[in-house]
């Protein structure tokens, strides 16, 4: 995308903005692919903390206790 498609794109943008990122990124590309790295390199440890805490329920057990849930929930009189 050109910095005007963007702007195109998302009305919240100003194209001066837009071009300053660019800038910014062009001069400090380095320091900012290490910030991805260390940002996805922190999100994957927090996903695998909270994966370890609560372990992932397999779709059997999920669709078992929406059994459950639907036969405490049906309405009276049916």
């Amino acid at each position: 995308m050109t910095p005007e498609d963007m702007v195109r794109a998302y009305d919240t943008l100003a194209l001066a903005d837009v071009q300053a990122v660019i800038a910014y990124y062009l001069r400090h590309s380095d320091e900012v692919r290490a910030y991805l790295k260390r940002r996805a390199e922190e999100a994957e440890s927090l996903r695998a903390k909270i994966e370890a805490e609560r372990p992932r329920v397999s779709r059997d057990e999920l669709l078992a206790r929406r059994a459950v849930w639907d036969k405490a929930n049906v309405p009276t009189g049916e």
